[in-house]
């Protein structure tokens, strides 16, 4: 026969009982829930409120960027603009010496109402360990929840990287 049609499904192309996805980043979004699953960031005082999926899965890419220079250079700055999203809209200014963070935010819309955030919600001072601690702590969970399910990757890259963040950060005092 010289021509046919198939019909093929997904399924049949995975291996048994996985589940293709691109990047960590879609393996977040099917892991966690919408509604139920959250993480929170206490920025001087107060706690924001912020989903896994379609949250943390967007702004992975700048996370693990601010990630690697902080733990790149001594001392430095960065600036990152995160996607104009609902959940995390805004503009991050990192300087840093040492083990002193200074993060100045311009959060347009986001996790409080504008009349809530007040002068204090522009800067947070926090120690540059305690930071990448932190988000080592919230990726090694993320792959912790992630490993449960039987993802196959097309694309490796961000997990690599964050696997070898959570190892830095896990040899920190």
């Amino acid at each position: 026969m010289t021509w046919d049609i198939n019909i093929v499904d997904i399924k049949d192309l995975q291996s048994p009982d996985c589940l293709q996805v691109y990047d960590f980043s879609a393996a977040i979004d099917k892991t966690f829930s919408y509604h139920t699953d959250f993480f929170t960031i206490k920025w001087n005082g107060v706690g924001l409120k912020f989903p896994f999926t379609y949250c943390l899965s967007d702004i992975l890419d700048n996370l693990l960027d601010i990630i690697e220079e902080l733990i790149r250079l001594e001392s430095g700055e960065y600036y990152t603009g995160f996607l104009h999203e609902e959940e995390f809209d805004c503009d991050w200014q990192l300087n840093w010496n040492c083990d002193d963070l200074e993060i100045r935010a311009d959060w347009r819309h986001g996790p409080l109402p504008v009349g809530e955030r007040g002068e204090n919600f522009c800067k947070c001072t926090v120690s540059k360990n305690y930071f990448l601690k932190s988000w080592g702590k919230l990726f090694e969970h993320c792959v912790k929840q992630v490993d449960e399910h039987p993802f196959e990757y097309e694309n490796y890259n961000q997990i690599l990287r964050i696997k070898k963040i959570i190892a830095h950060v896990n040899l920190l005092t």
